[in-house]
């Protein structure tokens, strides 16, 4: 990651359909997995899918379910290191 800003945007972690949970390996920060709960349609329409059945109805179904999309960052130490510090 070379802007940790443009990967976790600062205003990101105060909104309340994101989780962001920091990964370790032993006391070190290996990467950031986001939650993000119930992501719009239009989100989706960005990602510029192709529908391949028609008979699916994806904005449908994204409105009618709970749905959450998972991404995850892996980083150098350094930058996630500045979200997470270990325990006592």
């Amino acid at each position: 990651m070379s802007d940790l800003e443009a990967q976790i945007p600062p205003r990101d972690l105060d909104r309340d359909d994101i989780a962001w949970f920091v990964v370790t390996i032993g006391d070190h920060a290996a990467g950031v997995l986001r939650v993000l709960y119930d992501p719009p349609y239009q989100q989706y329409l960005g990602y510029g899918l192709k529908i391949l059945d028609p008979a699916l109805q994806v904005e449908e179904f994204i409105r009618a379910n709970r749905i959450a999309e998972v991404g995850g960052l892996r980083s150098s130490r350094s930058s996630v290191a500045s979200l997470w510090s270990p325990r006592p």
